[in-house]
């Protein structure tokens, strides 16, 4: 994974370019931990932010690296829950729109929320299925303007960048 582009900088522009959209979250010393392992370790305590999940902040990082015809084709997500209620809640934030699918073992608090937030639900009965629909839609859609998925778990934003250059 190339890290060149992560500098003190673009660390500090896209703290700058976040802070209206998600908040400072506590951080714990784990001094037990620290002790047994030897290590300096913290907690970064996400449940505190606006969405209740860790997830927002790469989900705005990703979303507003977008032009303003992939905000026009709007996001699509598939999550088992944290990333896809982010996903849901930096889409609305930034003015375009979200189809998140989840399998039914989410938990049913997430599914309202993504809902709450503007985006389209879509429940799957188990996480495969839930891939395989994604993959499906992107296919449907290749050769028009198809919606951008947005995926959690990669958070090297040139591969996102180009995944964004290739994706109808």
């Amino acid at each position: 994974m190339d890290l060149s582009w992560l500098t003190e900088s673009t660390i500090k522009a896209t703290h700058s370019a976040l802070a209206d959209h998600v908040d400072p979250t506590p951080v714990w010393p784990l001094r037990s931990l620290s002790k047994q392992f030897g290590l300096d370790l913290h907690a970064n305590l996400e449940l505190f932010q606006r969405t209740g999940t860790f997830k927002a902040r790469g989900a705005f990082n990703v979303i507003r690296h977008l032009t303003l015809d992939q905000l026009k084709r709007g996001v699509t997500a598939v999550s088992g829950g944290n990333h896809a209620v982010a996903v849901a809640y930096a889409a609305r934030e930034l003015g375009t729109t979200a189809k998140v699918v989840m399998p039914s073992t989410a938990n049913s608090r997430r599914r309202e929320l993504c809902a709450q937030y503007g985006a389209e639900v879509v429940i799957e009965p188990d996480i495969k299925s839930a891939f395989a629909k994604v993959n499906q839609i992107k296919d449907r859609l290749k050769g028009k303007k198809a919606a951008l998925i947005v995926c959690g778990a990669n958070i090297d934003v040139g591969s996102y960048q180009k995944h964004m250059e290739t994706t109808p």
